[in-house]
């Protein structure tokens, strides 16, 4: 589903390079932890990133170079990757030290990232990289179960998007797809706490229920402007047109203060105890976009009008993705 807001490891991680952390985590005087780092290995990306910032950044000029070498190795294979420093400004406008190496970590990896001062002093971490999750639908009367399975995973965060459009009985699809009749797309939260089954997670959601919620903000959003229909007892509904679920997906040692990388966490450094020798967290993870289809039996039973597109529907399956886009809509 395009356009639509969803919560990004990549984001995340710029909004931690952009806000800076230099004075934030500097420690008190004579302090022997060299490092703070912070950083997420996505094994989706192909360059790897890490804010790196020396104990005593405070006593020193922000665009003085570090004197740190980074290295990273892959616990199986043995493989090492050298990671060179880059000067960024931040959102304070100062200079933040960027370390980056352009590697792509396997899924279900393990690896141990080393920085390293001239005088031999190192902060070491350790990261596990979740494996790659599967997700799967089941349905039973008009509840949609999302199964997610996988190796050495957690779920950190997750929501879902249904995108839909107003619909009338009278009217055609073609009518149904013009600019007058708004696309919305609404994002919801799934659960924070989802049923642990065996390899994975949980979560039930109820179409219904979903139904009501995304009618109140579509009339909150395009009526009266739009549609008198909304105020009619013989408002038709909605058509559904297009459902995407995205997670972040993280490590099972994944677990900074609060359960995100919350920047403002780096204020209190020994609360983050992911290196040893030093400060921070760098933790393994990536999003992951699904498609949802449930049936058109699971539609049928809810208050919806199925307008979704399902694989079968076009011979272009992964191209073909929205009813009205795809010319259905405006062949009727």
């Amino acid at each position: 589903m395009r356009g639509i807001r969803h919560i990004a490891l990549t984001a995340c991680c710029a909004a931690m390079l952009l806000a800076g952390c230099e004075e934030d985590v500097a420690g008190p005087t004579g302090i022997e932890e060299p490092f703070t780092v912070f950083g997420v290995l996505n094994p989706r990306l192909n360059t790897q990133e890490l804010l790196v910032s020396p104990i005593s950044a405070s006593l020193a000029p922000s665009d003085a170079p570090i004197d740190a070498v980074v290295t990273s190795m892959d616990l199986e294979t043995g493989e090492v990757h050298s990671w060179r420093p880059e000067l960024e400004p931040n959102a304070t406008g100062q200079l933040d030290h960027i370390y980056r190496s352009e590697f792509r970590p396997e899924f279900g990896g393990a690896y141990r990232i080393e920085i390293t001062r001239s005088d031999g002093a190192s902060t070491l971490i350790g990261v596990e990289v979740p494996g790659q999750v599967v997700v799967d639908t089941d349905e039973e009367g008009g509840v949609l179960d999302l199964r997610i399975t996988g190796e050495e995973f957690r779920i950190v965060d997750a929501s879902i998007s249904f995108a839909v459009r107003f619909y009338d009985l009278n009217m055609s699809d073609r009518e149904m797809c013009q600019p007058g009749n708004p696309l919305g797309t609404y994002t919801l939260p799934l659960a924070n706490t989802p049923t642990k089954i065996d390899g994975g997670y949980r979560y039930r959601l109820s179409l219904d229920e979903v139904y009501e919620i995304l009618r109140g903000y579509y009339a909150a959003d395009y009526s009266p402007e739009h549609f008198d229909g909304f105020s009619n007892p013989n408002f038709d509904g909605l058509a559904l047109m297009d459902i995407e679920a995205s997670l972040t997906v993280g490590g099972l040692a994944w677990d900074p203060p609060g359960g995100n990388l919350d920047i403002n966490a780096r204020a209190f450094p020994s609360s983050l105890d992911d290196a040893q020798n030093g400060f921070g967290f760098v933790g393994g993870g990536y999003d992951q976009e699904i498609r949802i289809r449930p049936s058109k039996n699971l539609v049928g039973k809810t208050w919806f009008f199925d307008r979704l597109i399902r694989p079968g529907d076009s011979s272009e399956e992964n191209v073909c993705v929205d009813f009205c886009s795809c010319g259905i809509g405006s062949a009727s």
